[in-house]
């Protein structure tokens, strides 16, 4: 499937919103190349923020977090650059818990109140 600019950047932002099933958006985005040479999507605290409100909430798991994190590190066509502060460093504890801490419902609280 070949998809343009446009279309690309629709798939990143349904990443960062989550807002549809994780292994659909993984499946969409292996199909277009890692580099991206485009202006991308910033993340911001907001995305971060959601993703643990829908953990808090139970409607994504730690397992489900940790991916959705992982999709979004070291994306090309993310934009970290300019970040508030703690987002970058939040979004690497969620995609890293073996190194850093597991995801609970004590840990997404303490994210949520340094991400304000």
């Amino acid at each position: 499937m070949s998809i343009d600019e446009a279309g690309r950047l629709v798939w990143v932002r349904e990443l960062l919103e989550a807002s549809r099933p994780l292994p659909d958006l993984a499946r969409d985005l292996a199909s277009v190349p890692w580099d991206f040479e485009g202006a991308g999507l910033k993340l911001e605290a907001v995305h971060v923020r959601n993703i643990l409100r829908r953990y808090l909430e139970g409607d994504l798991s730690a397992e489900q977090v940790e991916t959705w994190a992982n999709l979004v590190e070291g994306r090309d066509d993310v934009v970290c650059e300019g970040a508030p502060s703690g987002v970058v460093e939040a979004l690497h504890e969620l995609a890293n818990p073996l190194l850093s801490r597991p995801l609970t419902s004590l840990s997404a609280r303490a994210l949520l109140l340094q991400l304000g």
